[in-house]
């Protein structure tokens, strides 16, 4: 770890100052200093570090911030730049005493906390997150700085190493009462607002899996379920309408879908009130573009693309088409185009996308026929369903079309 850490500082410089007009020359140097007593380190490192000639110093662990900066200032280096990796109480002192610069979190908290709660609910429901780049779920790095006036309290870092104690429980290491005041669960509000209709049954699982979520973290949850509405354009404007009087009211976070940029817009108004917003299922792009917290769901043109592959595997297809019902909702257009890059890289034929009514079985089949346009067996053709709601059209449109190889999403 250490090796890598000097590498990622050393070409990290070497990068930055290559593109300055008059490039300085950098020598970047490596030593390491065997941890032993207080009083042999600080005699090696002021040797070490005699003269000054370090204009900037990074620790591979915080374990030795005293002594080098001890060090430096019995050399007089004041100049000396010096920033550590880790925090601990002892760094959280010297960051405020602007001894330095910098110290590097991996969040050591949530590398204890989350393996628990993953296995947890991995144990209880089988269901794991999809691995992402790497396989790696990034803990850090996060930069604490001496000007991180909310970071370096000395109650910040008792929650820290006290593990951010939850009332009713008050304790601190080795039982005694943490100066870290406890969290009364009970008092956080979590909303949410999405545009799962309560006719769509893709949504029945997320609305009781955050009812779930929410007792088992003992808050408070507000999230209504939309009836059918006129149009999707009355639907997102009443969404708008919600998420902004969530964050108005003072709610303690909120998750939602971005399904059209109204609600992105409202989204963006409760940022500007410090409302914490993480989004889920629709809205990806809005989310990364806003700087949401979070976004739990799936780049769902990738999801259409792994969709053609599987259909390819699966059936022998002449004339592949991507069913559409929701044609507002750009979610499922992007699920198409997915499926559309997968056969046309696979070179196999591709009709493009069939938009069907989401309310009226008979129109949906008299469209799809008409697009198909081809009388008795459908072997060789393929349709992708782009969500779940119109599996039960699809599937009474089989039992006449025999050979129809059907595939879907949810």
């Amino acid at each position: 770890a250490f090796a890598s850490r000097f590498e990622g500082y050393r070409s990290r410089l070497e990068e930055v100052t290559s593109n300055l007009t008059a490039s300085p020359t950098i020598r970047v140097e490596w030593f390491e200093v065997e941890y032993n007593t207080y009083s042999s380190m600080l005699s090696t490192l002021t040797s070490k570090l005699a003269g000054c000639k370090y204009q900037s110093i990074l620790l591979g662990t915080g374990r030795f911030a005293n002594v080098v900066t001890s060090a430096l200032q019995r050399n007089n280096c004041s100049q000396a730049l010096v920033g550590t990796f880790d925090r601990s109480g002892d760094i959280i002192k010297l960051l405020s005493l602007r001894r330095l610069e910098f110290a590097i979190d991996q969040y050591t908290y949530l590398q204890g906390w989350s393996p628990i709660h993953f296995a947890s609910l991995y144990v209880s429901t089988g269901l794991v997150l999809a691995p992402p780049p790497d396989s790696i779920y990034l803990a850090g790095p996060d930069l604490i700085t001496q000007g991180d006036n909310a970071g370096i309290t000395d109650t910040a870092q008792a929650c820290v190493e006290d593990g951010f104690p939850v009332c009713p429980n008050d304790l601190g290491i080795g039982g005694k009462k943490s100066s870290c005041p406890c969290t009364d669960r009970e008092q956080i509000v979590i909303a949410g607002v999405v545009h799962g209709i309560s006719t769509d049954v893709f949504w029945d699982t997320v609305f009781d899996a955050a009812a779930q979520g929410a007792r088992d973290m003992g808050v408070q949850l507000e999230f209504e379920r939309y009836p059918p509405q006129e149009s999707d354009e009355l639907l997102y404007r009443k969404m708008s309408a919600r998420i902004l009087s969530y964050c108005q009211e003072g709610v303690s976070g909120i998750f939602v879908s971005i399904p059209d940029p109204v609600v992105a817009e409202a989204v963006a108004a409760c940022l500007t009130l410090g409302t914490r917003v993480m989004s889920i299922n629709a809205g990806i792009d809005a989310s990364l573009e806003l700087g949401l917290l979070h976004h739990i769901g799936m780049v769902e043109e990738n999801a259409g693309y792994a969709a053609g592959v599987k259909m390819a595997e699966m059936a022998t297809i002449e004339m592949s088409y991507c069913i559409n019902q929701f044609p507002d909702l750009p979610v499922l257009g992007q699920r198409c185009a997915g499926f559309a890059k997968a056969m046309e890289d696979l070179d196999l034929q591709h009709g493009g996308q069939i938009i069907v009514p989401n309310d009226n079985s008979l129109l949906f089949t008299r469209t799809v026929e008409e697009e198909i346009a081809r009388d008795g067996d459908w072997s060789g053709i393929a349709v992708l369903i782009s969500g779940a709601s119109a599996v039960p059209e699809a599937l009474e449109l089989k039992k006449q079309r025999s050979g129809l190889d059907i595939g879907t999403f949810d």
